[in-house]
């Protein structure tokens, strides 16, 4: 019996520029011939290492003066105040062309901010009323306040070094860690894991920051769509506050 070697194509569903599901017709030869699929297109490094946000000697410099102190307005945490770690990873650290932001958010307790307590970032993007959380935007672009991925942490810790009854007050000093933090890709409305997503992880970030009051900038959504939820709120102060270039630096 004589077999006939016959071309075959194979139908795959890929991405395009906009984001967009796009069929594509992949050769046979080369599907078959290839080796283990190719890891996702993150636009950020699996590891980014150790990072630091200003410094004791210069205590957060004009590129870091912020306002790291915002308040819920809506939801489980309505009237919370957070402090709010979020900085722009350029292309140096995050590996691709454009910049993408990483956030860490530490929720005020009930008897207020303490230092020396490291707080574990809670990894449910759905918590209720989570203590801590972290996340990172791939790709962000600060003008049009749109961004690709979505990376949601899963464990880490944050503490609060530098911390006094003056460090919410114009001019103030909060300094601390944030350590151990690995990172995995969500959906931005569900909080679902994606299947085969990004995922990355980081050291530590050492940080010294101070306090300016600065008004938000609104959130006008871009390409992507955020949840109307106090993670969703924490999204858009993020995305406004990396429009005053804060960035992280390799240690």
């Amino acid at each position: 019996m004589r077999l006939l070697a016959l071309p075959v194509l194979f139908l795959a569903v890929g991405c395009g520029s906009d984001g967009t599901k796009k069929p594509m017709l992949l050769d046979a030869k080369v599907f078959l011939d290839a080796g283990a699929d190719a890891a996702p297109v993150c636009g950020v490094k699996p590891d980014l290492g150790g990072l630091t946000l200003g410094s004791a000697q210069t205590p957060a410099g004009s590129a870091q003066a912020a306002d790291w102190y915002e308040v819920f307005s809506m939801g489980t945490l309505a009237g919370k105040k957070y402090f709010d770690l979020a900085a722009g990873l350029p292309p140096s650290i995050s590996g691709d062309a454009t910049g993408d932001l990483l956030v860490v958010d530490l929720v005020e307790p009930t008897a207020g901010f303490t230092q020396g307590t490291a707080v574990t970032l809670n990894g449910d993007p759905n918590a209720a009323t989570p203590a801590a959380y972290g996340y990172i935007f791939t790709d962000v672009n600060p003008q049009a306040q749109t961004f690709n991925k979505f990376l949601y942490a899963s464990s880490g810790t944050i503490t609060l070094t530098t911390y006094t009854n003056t460090s919410q007050n114009d001019g103030g000093i909060t300094a601390g860690t944030v350590a151990g933090v690995n990172f995995r890709e969500v959906d931005e409305m569900s909080g679902a894991d994606v299947a085969g997503g990004c995922t990355t992880k980081l050291t530590q970030v050492m940080f010294t920051v101070k306090q300016t009051e600065i008004a938000d900038m609104p959130f006008t959504g871009g390409g992507k769509a955020l949840p109307e939820s106090p993670l969703g709120e924490s999204m858009r102060a993020a995305i406004n506050a990396h429009k005053q270039q804060m960035e992280l630096q390799a240690e």
